[in-house]
C-alpha cells in the first residue's frame, strides 16, 4: 500500500537522498579532520627530527655538527594534550644558553641529552644502518619496527602509519635511515568521540529534513487528495462538488481550476441533457395523445366519413409535429457527435442569401412582411444547403414571432476574414431576462403562440450547431419593443 501512496514515494526518495548526503558531508569531513590531526602529529614528528637528528650522526673529529636547532614552537592546545609536555624547547626561565664551544660540542652534548629524554616522551626513535639492521633504539619504541622497504634519496622524509603508530623514516647521507613514530591511540580515541558526535549531528539532520519533508509532501499533495475526494463524489453522483483551490498558481492550483471547469461543464451537460430529455418527452407527449385521442374517439362506435376524415387529419398533424420533432433531435444528435460532416466548397455568400429570402417568400406574404436586402458579393468556404438552412430560419423567426406587416433586414459584409450576416428586425423584443436562453434546446419566448405556429424550440438550436461546425459564432441582440437582431460571423476560409 504505501509502495502505490506517492507521499511515501516522494518521501521515501527525499529520504534516501538526504541519508546519503548527509553520510558524504560527514564522511568528508571526518576524514578531513583525521587528516588535520595526522598532519599536525607529523610536524611534531618533523620537527622533533630535526632537533635531535645531529646527535645520531657519526661524529667526525674537528667538524662541527652545525648549529643548534631552532627552538620549539609553541603546539596548539589540542596536540599539546595528546603528545604530553613535550622535553624540548628553550631553557628554563632564568637559564642562559650556554655558549658554544670550538667544534660545536656543547650543542653536540644538548643534542645527545635532548635524544636521551625522548625515553620519556611519547615520541619514540630506530635508528638502522645501510644494511637495514637495528642499530639503536629508545627504550619506548615497539620491539617491532620494520624498515623502510625502499630507499629513498639522502635527507627524503617519508610517512606511514603502522598498528596504530604514526611514522616518519629519513634516509641520511650516510645510509643509515632513522625512524620516529609516536602513538595514534590519542587520536582515534578524539576521532572515536568526533565520530559519535558527527553520528548524533546526522541523525538530527535526517530527522529534522524526514520531518519537513513529511510536511511539505503533505502540503504539496494535499490538492490531489481534494481532488480525489471531490472526484469520488461526483462519480456517486453528486456533480455540485468543486475543489478548494486557494493556491492557483502552482501546478496542481491549475490543475484544480481546470477540473472545476471540467466539473462545471459536466455539471451543466447533466442538467442540460436532463433538461433536454424533459422537454423532448413533453413535446413528443403532446402529439401522441392527439392520436390517441382522436383515434380513441373515432372506434368508440360507427361515424360518418366526414368525422373518420377530421381524426385521421388531426392525426396526420401530429404525426408531422413527431416527425419535424424527431428530425431536428437526429440532427442535433449527430451534430454533437461530430458525425454531420460539413461540405465546405467555395461558394457566394450572397446567393445562398437571396436563395434562403426566395425560399421564405411565401410566409412573408402570407403576414404581409417585407424583407431588405442588402448583401455584399463574398466568396467563402461553406456548406451552401446547410448556410441557407441558417439564413431561413432565421427570418422565418422573424416573420413568425412579429405582427404582421413586420419589416427585417439583411445584410452581409465582409471584415476582414469574416463574413457577417445580419438579421434585424422591428418587431416586439425579446425580454431581457430570456435573451440568453434562446438558443436553448425547446426554449420558447412565447411557448403558446409557438406551438401553435408549429414550433419545436429546436431551431435556433440547430442554427447555433450549424454555425459553429463552420468555425463560426451566432449571438443575439434585443431591445423590447424596438426589435431583435441576430448576427453570423464565418470564417471566409472555413472551420480553422
Amino acid at each position: 500500500m504505501f509502495s502505490h501512496s506517492i507521499r511515501w514515494q516522494i518521501q521515501a526518495w527525499h529520504g534516501v537522498l538526504l541519508m546519503l548526503t548527509t553520510a558524504v558531508l560527514l564522511v568528508a569531513f571526518y576524514g578531513y579532520e583525521r587528516q588535520q590531526r595526522v598532519m599536525r602529529i607529523d610536524d611534531r614528528l618533523r620537527t622533533t627530527l630535526m632537533m635531535v637528528l645531529p646527535a645520531l650522526r657519526p661524529e667526525r673529529a674537528g667538524e662541527p655538527l652545525g648549529r643548534p636547532p631552532p627552538p620549539m614552537q609553541a603546539m596548539d592546545p589540542l596536540l599539546d594534550d595528546f603528545l604530553g609536555v613535550f622535553p624540548f624547547g628553550e631553557p628554563p626561565d632564568g637559564e642562559s644558553r650556554p655558549p658554544r664551544a670550538a667544534g660545536g660540542r656543547i650543542a653536540h652534548d644538548r643534542e645527545r641529552q635532548h635524544l636521551k629524554n625522548l625515553n620519556e616522551s611519547p615520541i619514540y626513535y630506530v635508528l638502522y644502518d645501510g644494511a637495514r639492521v637495528e642499530t639503536a633504539r629508545s627504550t619506548n619504541a615497539p620491539k617491532d619496527v620494520p624498515p623502510h622497504d625502499e630507499r629513498l634519496d639522502a635527507g627524503e622524509t617519508f610517512g606511514r602509519t603502522r598498528d596504530g603508530m604514526r611514522e616518519l623514516l629519513h634516509f641520511q647521507p650516510n645510509g643509515e635511515s632513522v625512524i620516529f613514530g609516536t602513538s595514534l591511540a590519542a587520536v582515534d580515541g578524539a576521532m572515536e568521540k568526533l565520530a559519535l558526535y558527527l553520528t548524533g549531528i546526522g541523525a538530527g539532520v535526517v530527522t529534522i529534513g524526514l520531518l519537513g519533508g513529511w510536511w511539505l509532501a503533505t502540503r504539496a499533495i494535499r490538492p490531489i487528495a481534494e481532488i480525489s475526494a471531490a472526484a469520488e463524489k461526483i462519480s456517486q453522483g453528486d456533480l455540485t462538488q468543486r475543489i478548494n483551490a486557494q493556491e492557483t498558481k502552482s501546478e496542481l492550483g491549475r490543475l484544480a481550476v481546470l477540473l472545476n471547469e471540467t466539473f462545471e461543464r459536466l455539471h451543466n451537460t447533466f442538467e442540460q441533457q436532463a433538461q433536454f430529455t424533459a422537454d423532448a418527452s413533453h413535446e413528443l407527449r403532446t402529439p401522441v395523445s392527439v392520436i390517441l385521442a382522436q383515434t380513441e374517439l373515432a372506434l368508440m362506435r360507427d361515424r360518418p366519413p366526414e368525422e373518420y376524415r377530421d381524426a385521421l387529419s388531426s392525426c396526420h398533424r401530429s404525426g408531422e409535429q413527431m416527425k419535424q420533432v424527431v428530425n431536428s433531435l437526429l440532427e442535433l444528435a449527430r451534430m454533437d457527435s461530430g458525425e454531420s460532416v460539413m461540405n465546405l466548397a467555395p461558394n457566394y455568400l450572397e446567393e445562398v442569401v437571396e436563395d434562403a429570402i426566395r425560399f421564405v417568400e411565401p410566409l412573408v406574404e402570407q403576414r404581409n412582411g417585407e424583407i431588405i436586402a442588402d448583401l455584399e458579393e463574398i466568396n467563402a468556404m461553406i456548406d451552401a444547403p446547410k448556410i441557407q438552412q441558417v439564413v431561413s430560419n432565421l427570418l422565418s423567426n422573424a416573420i413568425k414571432h412579429n405582427p404582421d406587416g413586420c419589416k427585417v433586414h439583411v445584410n452581409l459584409r465582409q471584415e476582414g476574414e469574416t463574413a457577417t450576416l445580419s438579421v434585424r428586425d422591428q418587431g416586439e423584443g425579446i425580454p431581457p431576462e430570456m435573451l440568453p436562453h434562446v438558443f436553448e434546446r425547446f426554449f420558447r419566448v412565447d411557448k403558446a403562440r409557438s406551438r401553435a405556429d408549429g414550433s419545436t424550440g429546436l431551431g435556433l438550436s440547430i442554427v447555433k450547431a450549424i454555425v459553429e461546425a463552420h468555425g463560426g459564432t451566432l449571438s443575439a441582440t434585443s431591445t423590447p419593443g424596438e426589435g431583435s437582431e441576430f448576427i453570423v460571423r464565418l470564417p471566409l476560409t472555413g472551420k480553422a
